[in-house]
């Protein structure tokens, strides 16, 4: 699955897009971020999003001009994927 760069930026939000996962036993997409590189599911939870369909996810509650890593997470059974890490800065 493939983190898309983000949509709408806001002062307190960012607008998250992905690619609709492929995965036979479909759970929920989990959103991480942080301020930090490196992000894992230690990370906050920004949301989690149980609708295969449903690629995209806005993250708020966010602090102004502030860079952010992000990365989505898709739950399968017991095992989880991850996508790749994007960096996004609120205005």
């Amino acid at each position: 699955m493939k983190l898309l760069n983000s949509g709408k930026i806001s002062y307190s939000s960012i607008m998250v897009s992905w690619e609709k996962s492929q995965a036979a036993n479909f759970g929920a997409y989990r959103i991480f971020f942080d301020t930090i590189t490196g992000v894992s599911e230690s990370s906050p939870l920004g949301g989690t999003v149980y609708w295969i369909d449903s690629t995209q996810f806005e993250l708020s509650g966010l602090s102004p001009s502030t860079e952010y890593y992000i990365k989505v997470f898709v739950t399968s059974g017991t095992v989880s994927a991850s996508s790749n890490e994007i960096k996004v800065t609120t205005e």
